[in-house]
């Protein structure tokens, strides 16, 4: 049974109360003139806050994808690799592991001499089955390096630069 971890559920759950927010406000049609637990006062500026309520519920939306999809992939990559591999077959003779243990060989043949034998058979469908899973466990470990770089640093490092940008350019203009 698949579950999440507890971070993602974590992320799941304040994604879900942004989310209710945004829901609360798109239902209603009136943004909120005060955050009494910050002591905001933003009568002033619905629209600045109706920005701000999306951008960081579309933020927590992307982490909980790039913290759930991995999750999701890594449950059932054994699975998805179980499946590609089932049907490999030799090259020499076509067999697929099944047909190699189904034939009953009575001679024994060394490994320098069992090509085209149902054991050299099985032999080159391992070597294949090795390559079919490194290949998807090297995909799954570039995508998750890939989501973990763009939601963990390029992500937070953008906000963070977007976000004094504009509150320094406020801040000169009060001046």
């Amino acid at each position: 049974m698949f579950t999440f971890s507890e971070e993602t559920k974590k992320i799941k759950t304040q994604l879900l109360i942004l989310s209710g927010i945004c829901l609360f406000i798109g239902l209603t049609k009136s943004l909120p003139e005060k955050i009494a637990i910050l002591g905001l006062d933003l009568s002033n500026t619905p629209t600045v806050t109706g920005w701000f309520i999306f951008v960081v519920t579309l933020y927590f939306f992307l982490i909980f994808l790039s913290s759930s999809i991995p999750e999701f992939i890594n449950h059932f990559l054994p699975s998805f690799i179980k499946m590609k591999t089932q049907n490999t077959t030799g090259n020499i003779l076509g067999f697929t592991v099944t047909e190699c243990c189904e034939i009953n060989e009575d001679q024994q043949y060394s490994d320098d001499n069992d090509v085209g034998t149902p054991h050299g058979e099985l032999r080159e469908i391992e070597q294949k089955n090795k390559k079919i899973v490194t290949y998807y466990q090297k995909c799954f470990i570039t995508l998750s390096n890939l989501l973990v770089c763009i939601m963990d640093f390029v992500l937070p490092v953008a906000l963070y630069l977007t976000g004094t940008i504009y509150l320094g350019i406020f801040l000169k203009s009060m001046h």
